[in-house]
């Protein structure tokens, strides 16, 4: 009996080996498949090219054997290629380009009046310092509220200096959100989505 490898005619991929005797080869390989004679060519170590067996560089061997995700080996170029269709990349693409805009949105947020703390909390705590202050003035409070920037240096403002920074804060979201939504629509349009990227 003999060791045979069969690989695919179209890819030159090794696809499976068989122990045999001649006269079986025949029944072993299937429409589109080649095969050769060999003891210990694996797919990591041996390809078809023309139907015959060929063996990898040490580079391209070390090449393949590290695998990246959603990737098909090509053996026209000896790399990894990227298997997800264009819709499946603009998706990830999308979602990458989100988290990036959320993360950006989270940013503390320089103002006219020092830089603000922008995360949720943040954002929902100046919201209710607002409104608080608000409260006090029309009840004859001082119209003033002591507020913690993002150094942690507490500061004392009126509560119009900080309905400024909150719209300050709020048209830098928006711009965000702007950004991200003319992103999205390259994507939309890209035969390379993963080239597109937030501005530095």
């Amino acid at each position: 009996m003999n060791r045979y490898v069969i690989g695919s005619a179209a890819t030159g991929e090794i696809l499976r080996s068989v122990e045999c005797d001649p006269d079986q080869l025949e029944a072993q390989a299937g429409d589109g498949e080649v095969l050769d004679l060999h003891d210990d060519a694996t797919p990591e170590t041996h390809y078809f090219l023309d139907g015959a067996l060929m063996a990898y560089t040490p580079e391209q061997a070390a090449a393949k054997r590290v695998r990246p995700e959603d990737a098909g080996w090509s053996n026209a170029a000896f790399a990894w290629i990227d298997a997800r269709d264009l819709a499946r990349r603009r998706l990830e693409r999308w979602a990458a380009i989100k988290a990036e805009r959320d993360a950006r949105i989270a940013a503390p947020k320089q103002t006219s009046l020092g830089a603000f703390d922008a995360d949720l909390a943040s954002q929902d705590n100046l919201n209710k310092v607002i409104a608080l202050t608000r409260i006090a003035v029309a009840r004859g409070y001082p119209d003033a509220a002591r507020y913690t920037l993002a150094s942690n240096a507490r500061q004392l403002f009126t509560v119009e200096q900080l309905e400024t920074a909150a719209l300050e804060m709020g048209a830098q979201v928006q711009g965000l959100f702007d950004a991200a939504d003319a992103l999205r629509q390259q994507i939309d349009a890209s035969d390379d989505p993963d080239s597109i990227n937030w501005p530095p």
